[in-house]
């Protein structure tokens, strides 16, 4: 009897590797499930959280806020570490050496950013049992996965966060957000291809100035010193016409990544993007425009289709769709002046 269930568990692992080209095991844990398409990650189930189910999260939003008072440029080294809830122990993380590079605007919200998490160096533990804590860390010293050293700041620390034993709970697939919404987290073991929005939304806001909320772009990564510039203006003349030009130091830079919490106000005057507000106002919210897109060293822009001021900015958080290239999505506005 025992010989033939050996044989059994012998086959088991076998048929398991063989639909697994690329599986990595650890500890008896298998990272990539089989499935089509080489499906994604195994989910981690709780109760118990070992480290090898913790390094296949993966941070698709983040929003980072605080930490660089100190910091001459204002750019924080977003960190994120997870600590074991029983033992205070800091096991894995995630920082700008493995996929937070692209965080360098503080409060605006990052998704699509698909950073995978790595063992702290010289962390022993082995597990996390039932739960986990969510550390953000603003970094002056070493980057993860060095641990967090006397000089770096911890900007927010979550509530315990755990996951049950059909891999749902408070840690995957759910905003891990602080009481002022300063600092949000959502995790996923299932890839950002089936992400496509931010969890966070802006509310409308009270002023009338045009603003930019959220960006998404297609278009080949042409490096981190790309100038951008979108245009709103009527299609066959430039009665209304309103810009505003942005870069990396705006929080933009790289394609296939969705940036939130933007705030960027669009200007009239064409040649200072210090100038007049772009105002929607009751006299010409009815106005029709394109909104086109321009990428440093392209010359064909990224276009819209036709739509009215007031679709831009009253239109229940619908994207304006650059067709299949991307999206741009405005500030909501309550009243017009």
């Amino acid at each position: 009897y025992m010989q033939n269930v050996r044989i059994k568990s012998i086959t088991l692992f076998l048929l398991l590797a063989s639909c697994l080209p690329a599986s990595v095991l650890v500890a008896g844990l298998i990272f990539q499930a089989c499935g089509s398409n080489g499906a994604d990650a195994v989910v981690p189930t709780g109760p118990d959280l070992d480290i090898g189910e913790l390094t296949a999260i993966r941070v698709d939003q983040l929003k980072f806020t605080g930490g660089t008072e100190n910091d001459k440029d204002g750019i924080p080294e977003a960190t994120l570490y997870l600590r074991c809830s029983n033992s205070n122990a800091d096991v894995v993380c995630v920082g700008t050496s493995n996929g937070l590079e692209l965080v360098k605007k503080p409060g605006a919200v990052y998704g699509r950013l698909d950073a995978s998490f790595q063992r702290v160096e010289g962390a022993t533990q082995e597990s996390c049992f039932d739960s986990v804590m969510l550390v953000f860390v603003e970094k002056d010293s070493s980057p993860c996965p060095a641990p967090i050293g006397a000089d770096d700041d911890i900007v927010w620390t979550s509530t315990v966060l755990s996951v049950n034993d059909a891999g749902k709970g408070t840690l995957l697939d759910s905003k891990i957000a602080s009481d002022d919404g300063a600092n949000m987290a959502y995790f996923t073991t299932q890839g950002t291809e089936l992400l496509e929005d931010l969890v966070l939304a802006t509310t409308p806001q009270a002023e009338n100035t045009l603003k930019i909320d959220q960006l998404y772009f297609k278009r080949p990564d042409i490096g981190s010193t790309t100038n951008f510039t979108l245009i709103v203006r009527e299609p066959d003349e430039d009665t209304f016409r309103c810009k505003a030009s942005f870069n990396e130091t705006s929080g933009i830079e790289k394609e296939d990544i969705i940036y939130g919490n933007l705030d960027i106000a669009l200007v009239t005057d064409m040649t200072n993007d210090s100038g007049n507000p772009c105002l929607i106002t009751e006299e010409n919210k009815l106005t029709n425009v394109v909104t086109s897109l321009y990428i440093e060293d392209n010359t064909e822009p990224l276009r819209t289709e036709e739509s009215t001021l007031v679709d831009l900015v009253n239109n229940d958080g619908e994207k304006e769709n650059f067709g299949e290239d991307g999206y741009v999505r405005f500030v909501p506005i309550e009243t017009y002046q």
